[in-house]
């Protein structure tokens, strides 16, 4: 994990200039920007509270950063406050401005007069840090020609309904993903007070996860470090065991900020992250799942299974569009003659089952008494081919679609 910190070091050393240089008009943007320029690893990062007029002052008598944000809020001439900024600028750099006025005409002309973007406060850490991004991006393209890694691979595993093995699935693809695909993956449990990956495991959670979930600015590179368990070299965990006290203490917009850093801080250190959700948490939360990433929905084969599933499925598409969507059925066999058979889950059209995970009493027992992943005490079981195959479809690698599996199909929906 130590890599994590000597990687953001070398990232900043690759370019003399500032990454950023963002002018903002108060106190609490200037704030939500350290937070979403910590989130993307910009830990030099000048970000003032000051007006137009004295960023270009400051601007004047420094180098030109990479990227510049100006707070264009109560300026009376916002297109002249540019134009002076410009001037004190290299002409190529990029420029996001914000402000408070949500007219389409001010935003044309923004544009016209060489504005990248333009984002009305206040603001939406999800918008800024894809905006900020997509200067990274042309910024690379113009000054940077060195390779960089890609963002890791989301996937979230949600239950259609309790007890319907969705954690199975998610420890499970997880433990594979970084043994068997070695690919270096994080396992995150986001129920923070009854989630049980890490008991799956037998492992204690780390410490801190609540409180950076309650303080954003507390999740960094050294925070993944601090309170991430190693389970081996390629195979972290993060998880919580909270007291109940605790419940709802966090604010909705602070948790999805938190959420949101913790997303992209992640993604950036490990290959694959997998995210055991609990569904009470997936309409607030899906919708951070940015690409590449894939939502995975477990059910068992019941009638009330198969009616929550359909009504999920159709929230998810909706709520994270980008998302690649995988209906998986688990525990098949489990209740013989009770279940639904697969052609009947996918009658009505809505849906297609993408992986079946049959049930098997002894590799369940053996792994649930080992405290290891049932694909590690029960490598051979029907179970674990199944899984095996489900991680290998949810890695993106060129080995899901040379060797697709007879057994799963990803979704697809109809139009």
């Amino acid at each position: 994990m130590m890599a994590m910190a000597a990687a953001s070091a070398r990232s900043s050393a690759a370019d003399t200039r500032k990454p950023l240089a963002a002018f903002v008009a108060d106190a609490a943007t200037e704030a939500h920007v350290r937070r979403v320029t910590a989130a993307l690893g910009w830990a030099d990062a000048d970000v003032l509270s000051a007006t137009p007029a004295e960023a270009v002052k400051r601007l004047a008598s420094s180098a030109t950063p990479a990227r510049l944000l100006v707070d264009l809020s109560g300026s009376a001439d916002p297109l002249a406050d540019l134009e002076l900024i410009a001037d004190v600028c290299d002409g190529e750099t990029p420029l996001i401005a914000i402000g408070t006025v949500n007219d389409v005409d001010l935003y044309r002309k923004l544009l016209a007069a060489g504005v990248d973007d333009y984002l009305v406060k206040p603001l939406a850490s999800e918008a800024l840090a894809a905006a900020l991004t997509a200067l990274g991006a042309a910024a690379a393209e113009t000054e940077d020609t060195a390779p960089r890694d890609p963002l890791g691979r989301l996937v979230a595993v949600i239950g259609a309904r309790g007890g319907v093995g969705s954690t199975t699935v998610a420890v499970n693809t997880a433990w594979l993903l970084a043994h068997d695909l070695k690919l270096k993956t994080a396992l995150v449990d986001l129920d923070l007070y009854f989630g049980t990956c890490a008991l799956a495991l037998d492992v204690e959670p780390g410490r801190g996860f609540r409180l950076a979930l309650e303080s954003p600015g507390r999740i960094d590179n050294l925070f993944l470090e601090r309170v991430m368990v190693r389970i081996s070299d390629l195979f972290y965990l993060l998880a919580a065991e909270n007291d109940l006290e605790f419940y709802h203490t966090v604010d909705r917009d602070t948790l999805r900020e938190a959420l949101h850093v913790l997303v992209q801080t992640i993604r950036r250190n490990f290959k694959m992250t997998v995210f055991d959700l609990p569904r009470h948490a997936a309409r607030t939360q899906v919708s951070l799942l940015t690409p590449p990433a894939s939502l995975v929905l477990v059910s068992d084969p019941s009638l009330a299974g198969l009616r929550d599933t359909i009504r999920l499925a159709k929230m998810l598409q909706h709520l994270a569009p980008e998302a690649e969507l995988s209906v998986v059925l688990e525990r098949c066999g489990a209740i013989k003659g009770a279940e639904l058979a697969e052609k009947e889950f996918e009658q009505d059209g809505s849906i297609k089952i993408g992986s079946v995970i049959p049930f098997e009493a002894k590799p369940a027992v053996a792994s649930t008494a080992a405290g290891k992943p049932l694909v590690c005490v029960a490598p051979r079981s029907r179970t674990a081919r199944a899984l095996k195959q489900l991680a290998v479809k949810l890695s993106g690698t060129e080995e899901s679609t040379a060797k697709p599996s007879p057994l799963g199909r990803l979704l697809h929906w109809g139009t």
